[in-house]
């Protein structure tokens, strides 16, 4: 529904929608529930994010699986996590997770070229396990871009932020996970014409898995665009 210069959005997603077995389809399975406002004007924008879930044993939070780390999965182990890791090795506590999260993201064009970006979420995960806190995941990020950088169509930026970690003080101690995941990351589009472009870019994670002893990670990326 949008409004002038306000927008508002809602949706619904079931996983296993069309499984009629126990657990399962549009209401006893896996789901996800948002609601979200935005406002979009010339210079400034700003949206707020209200999203519900809930996630049985197995299933991260933010996608992937947490017991293989498939790929696609977005955050650390500790902030994906369903069941509860006992300290005692090997015992896993709770069947399911209830996770209600909070969001907001903005942008700010500081020239018509140039434009400051953020975001942040918090989110809390119901473990459904006695004498185990309430998860706290966090995540927020704050970016800077510059268009036509070089020559009209390229796109050079720079991000710098956290990906969703486990916030907890007390949780944090009992695993060792006590670092934040520095997430820092520039790249550049190079527009080649109107159907090719090529963005380079490199990432560097401090701290991955929250541990202050992991060594820190370098990724470089090489992305073709064909537009058509």
């Amino acid at each position: 529904f949008k409004l002038g210069s306000v927008t508002l959005s809602a949706g619904y997603l079931a996983n296993t929608a069309n499984n009629p077995a126990s657990g399962n389809g549009l209401f006893d399975g896996n789901y996800t529930g948002l609601f979200q406002v935005a406002y979009a004007g010339d210079r400034v924008g700003i949206g707020a994010t209200y999203v519900t879930a809930y996630k049985t044993q197995g299933e991260a939070i933010f996608e992937g699986s947490y017991r293989v780390r498939a790929d696609g999965a977005v955050g650390t182990t500790y902030a994906n996590v369903t069941s509860f890791f006992a300290p005692t090795p090997g015992l896993i506590i709770g069947d399911r997770a209830k996770i209600d999260a909070y969001g907001l993201s903005g942008y700010f064009k500081i020239t018509p070229k140039v434009v400051l970006n953020a975001f942040g979420t918090y989110a809390t995960a119901d473990y459904n396990a006695p004498n185990v806190e309430t998860g706290e995941i966090w995540t927020y990020g704050l970016g800077l871009s510059f268009q036509d950088l070089g020559k009209k169509g390229n796109l050079g930026g720079i991000v710098i932020g956290a990906q969703p970690y486990l916030g907890n003080p007390k949780s944090r101690r009992d695993y060792g996970a006590l670092a934040v995941p520095i997430h820092i990351e520039v790249f550049y589009k190079y527009q080649i014409n109107d159907h090719i472009s090529i963005t380079p870019g490199l990432i560097w994670i401090q701290n991955p898995g929250q541990i202050k002893t992991t060594d820190d990670a370098f990724v470089g990326t090489i992305r073709t665009t064909f537009t058509f």
